[in-house]
């Protein structure tokens, strides 16, 4: 991984870290908590080792993520978005 991916992925988790503390804020619920500590690892799956495609969702060839810790949820549900809405190099 070269400097300017890391960076880009750096960037991503201040997104997802961002997002994490304003739904839990707005919801005035859940553990954000646990969503912070996740937030490095959904930045390396969703930024640069997952193949996913926001754009077509139902393609067959897509990677699939299973999160059974519950607690973390809020950083998943911060970094699907935030990949949504980012220029996708995928």
């Amino acid at each position: 991984m070269n400097a300017d991916e890391k960076k880009d992925l750096a960037l991503f988790a201040v997104k997802i870290r961002e997002g994490i503390l304003i739904s839990t804020h707005a919801a005035k619920s859940g553990h954000p908590g646990g969503g912070l500590s996740a937030t490095e690892y959904f930045a390396y799956l969703y930024g640069k080792e997952m193949h996913i495609y926001p754009k077509n969702p139902r393609q067959e060839d897509r990677d699939r993520f299973v999160l059974s810790k519950g607690h973390c949820a809020p950083g998943l549900y911060a970094a699907l978005p935030t990949k949504a809405f980012s220029p996708s190099k995928t």
